[in-house]
């Protein structure tokens, strides 16, 4: 089986978010990075699928598929968002 290629690019709609596997001592990382109003975050996982899953997300909330149909408007979004990050940093 072929080694995938990195970064992975996850596309949907307008919004990509790359998840890169950056050298650590032999551990295997995978970090996500996306723009969020402007400016960069980056969220590290130890599996790859992990990875994926969050990158699903990040997606949703750049198209800002989570908006105010959804019950969220752009400021609660941002500030979930920044308080979910902050939590696993």
């Amino acid at each position: 089986m072929k080694a995938k290629a990195f970064p992975i690019i996850v596309k949907r709609g307008s919004a990509s978010v790359k998840i890169y596997r950056p050298p650590l001592r032999g551990v295997d990382r995978f970090t996500i990075a996306l723009r969020l109003d402007n400016v960069r975050k980056r969220q590290t996982f130890g599996d790859l699928e992990a990875a994926k899953t969050e990158t699903a997300a990040a997606t949703r909330l750049t198209n800002g598929e989570c908006g105010a149909r959804n019950g969220i408007v752009s400021k609660e979004r941002t500030d979930s968002f920044t308080l979910a990050y902050s939590i696993n940093h």
